[in-house]
C-alpha cells in the first residue's frame, strides 16, 4: 500500500492538495472483522500488513508521509479512536476484573458508596 506515493506525481490535477488513508493503525491481528481499521491495538504504530517490509511499517508510514509533504500535499489519517480491538480490560467498581463483569455497555455505571 505505501506504494501509492509512486503515483503522486502524475496524477495530482489542478486543486488537489491532500490524500486521505483509511486506518493505517496497528490492528488486532487474530480478531475477526478487524481488517477494516477498526480493531486498534496500537495508536503509535502502523499495521504491519500495509508495508513493503513489515518489521519497518511506521518507518515506511513516515517516508510516504514525507514524500507526499515535498510534492505539498497534506496527509489525513483516518483514526478510529473510539473503536478499539478486543484487548483491553477496563475496571468499573472495585473488585472487578473486566468490563464483561459489569455487563459493558448493559450496566447501569452508578457507583455505590
Amino acid at each position: 500500500m505505501w506504494g501509492l506515493g509512486t503515483s503522486w506525481p502524475t496524477s495530482r490535477g489542478p486543486g488537489a492538495g491532500a490524500t486521505w488513508l483509511s486506518p493505517v493503525l496497528k490492528n488486532v491481528p487474530f480478531e475477526e472483522g478487524t481488517y477494516h481499521g477498526y480493531g486498534i491495538h496500537h495508536s503509535l504504530r502502523a499495521d504491519p500488513r500495509f508495508a513493503n517490509d513489515p518489521s519497518h511499517a511506521d518507518d515506511e508510514l513516515r517516508s510516504l508521509v514525507d514524500a507526499a509533504h515535498q510534492l505539498g500535499l497534506y496527509v489525513i489519517l483516518d483514526i478510529v479512536l473510539n473503536h478499539t480491538g478486543n484487548v483491553f480490560a477496563y475496571q468499573w467498581d472495585v473488585g472487578e476484573k473486566t468490563c464483561l463483569d459489569s455487563k459493558g455497555a448493559e450496566a447501569s455505571f452508578r457507583r455505590v458508596a
